[in-house]
């Protein structure tokens, strides 16, 4: 609100030609600060995504040099001051290349690639995740093909030869989501989801939750071959 008292002039007039200059650059500030609220708050949103991430991690590449190249290839491309022109550039110098095959759609590695590209603008460490992502793909497919082939995991030797255990035995961590597979006594359980509560050393087995469906919040005990990471 303007001062009016400010509005006159020293002989009592009224000075309109002070009131519009007035206005103008009141009402000009007023709309820059509009023209700005998008950016604003387009920059709060981001900053509050900070720390995570939308997109699923893909299997880490076990090849480590290959990892390597991916990752601080992203981050300069991210750094840069049009990734888009930086990224192409990048591609056309070593289109053909052995090894960079993931900077194009669909090559070798290149979910891994736009993964680390997606981690750099949240400010994450891709490779954590890409490595949880890997050791679920191969638990499962390792699970799956012991199940198919009724193959039993356990420690072969007698009873008195069995080792002693204890919590810090246990190979899954408590809050893991798991899917069941592989139980003959109860064939129902297997591709439900569940939750780990907890390990019971002196059993081999894991207490678990049931999340969702029929057995929604049951809570049963089962052997770690009978358990795989879950997909989800």
């Amino acid at each position: 609100m303007a001062d009016q008292s400010a509005m006159y002039r020293h002989d009592g007039s009224y000075d309109f030609k002070r009131r519009e200059d007035w206005d103008y650059k009141h009402s000009y500030g007023f709309m820059a600060g509009m023209l700005g609220q998008d950016e604003a708050k387009a920059e709060i949103k981001r900053k509050k995504k900070l720390g995570t991430v939308d997109e699923t991690a893909p299997p880490l590449p076990k090849d480590d040099a290959l990892v390597e190249t991916i990752e601080k290839t992203a981050k300069h491309i991210h750094k840069s001051n049009d990734p888009g022109v930086f990224e192409r550039l990048i591609q056309d110098k070593n289109k053909g290349k052995p090894g960079w095959a993931f900077l194009t759609e669909g090559g070798d590695c290149n979910d891994y690639y736009k993964f680390c590209r997606h981690c750099c603008e949240r400010e994450v460490d891709p490779r954590p995740l890409a490595l949880h992502a890997r050791k679920v793909k191969e638990d499962r497919e390792l699970k799956q093909a012991n199940a198919k082939a009724n193959v039993f995991t356990g420690f072969a030797g007698t009873e008195k030869e069995i080792p002693k255990r204890t919590e810090k035995d246990a190979k899954i961590r408590n809050g893991e989501l798991m899917e069941v597979l592989g139980v003959k006594s109860k064939p129902d359980y297997n591709g439900k989801i569940v939750r780990v509560m907890k390990y019971h050393p002196e059993a081999d087995r894991y207490e678990v939750k049931f999340e969702g469906g029929r057995y929604d919040t049951v809570i049963v005990k089962l052997k770690e071959e009978n358990l795989m990471y879950s997909s989800m």
